[in-house]
């Protein structure tokens, strides 16, 4: 079952407050997408480009919406008069702030990706190597709000969340890293297509990102693919002093598997059809081990 949320609980999450209509007493789903909506539904008002979802709140109560989540306004023009709205600061922010609240309630281990390339493949393969120990669920970066739908997708008893993230501007990693709030960051392959030290650099700090909201505590762990000189830079300097980090210790070359990385791969399922990379097979299986996870005969790599 997908994230349901009362009235009062998105009030609580995202320091919202109702300017029109009642809170009523149920549950429902959030969506973004006005074509999603249906009875008992909450909408969530995001503007895109030249787009504004506010100006179409009237159609979200015609699908049966319970409420529409929408920015703090004077008017609202495009809206049923008894319907319930309520504002916040800024509704994409505040779709964050219940992925955030989501996360908590649900509270799984998680599992963070980030890298330039390869990032679904370490996500499927984690998935495939830890499914037999823990109930997972894998969250993939959608429409242009990172991996929001899919981790708001989680069922309840979820005990594991491997997440896919990326970013374009400095703070995208950031800020969908500190809702998260990862046990095991990895880093995969981090390169800038047209390498240059400062656009290697930009690129590292961009990525690097998600080690500063690693949770809190003695447990967690990273995982660095460090080819990158600024990537090793970078991610030495964050993570002094953190108990449980992993780095590469030479250069990987292309993939080269032998029959027994058959019980990884099987269930491996990429969008582009491309097969993994050993990179992407070395972070998932470092990955793996900072769980605790024994490999011990499950797959035996050789290099090509």
């Amino acid at each position: 079952m997908s994230a349901k949320f009362t009235g009062d609980e998105i009030l609580y999450a995202t320091n919202g407050r109702i300017v029109s209509g009642g809170i009523g007493i149920g549950a429902g789903r959030v969506s973004w997408e006005l074509e999603d909506i249906g009875e008992g539904d909450w909408f969530v008002a995001i503007p895109r480009g030249s787009e504004d979802a506010h100006d179409r709140l009237s159609v979200a109560f015609e699908q049966g919406a319970r409420g529409c989540i929408v920015n703090r306004q004077s008017r609202y023009s495009f809206t049923h008069e008894a319907g319930t709205l309520i504002a916040v600061a800024d509704t994409k922010v505040a779709t964050l702030e219940l992925v955030r609240y989501w996360r908590h309630a649900v509270n799984p281990k998680v599992i963070v990706v980030v890298a330039t390339v390869g990032r679904r493949a370490i996500v499927n393969m984690l998935e495939s190597l830890l499914k037999d120990a823990y109930r997972c669920h894998t969250a993939f970066e959608r429409d242009g709000l990172s991996c929001v739908s899919d981790v708001l997708e989680m069922p309840e008893d979820t005990e594991l969340l491997i997440a896919e993230v990326s970013g374009i501007e400095r703070g995208d990693v950031a800020r969908i890293g500190s809702c998260l709030v990862p046990d095991l960051a990895i880093i995969g392959k981090t390169q800038h297509p047209l390498p240059s030290v400062e656009r290697d650099a930009k690129t590292a700090a961009l990525h690097c990102e998600i080690l500063d909201t690693l949770r809190d505590y003695e447990g967690v762990a990273a995982v660095v693919y460090d080819e990158s000189t600024a990537v090793k830079e970078r991610a030495q300097q964050m993570l002094y002093g953190l108990r449980s980090v992993s780095f590469s210790q030479m250069p990987v070359t292309p993939i080269g598997f032998v029959e027994s990385a058959h019980g990884l791969l099987k269930d491996v399922n990429l969008d582009n059809g491309q097969s993994p990379t050993e990179v992407d097979v070395w972070c998932a299986l470092k990955g793996a081990q900072a769980l605790g996870i024994s490999l011990d005969g499950k797959i035996n790599l050789r290099r090509s």
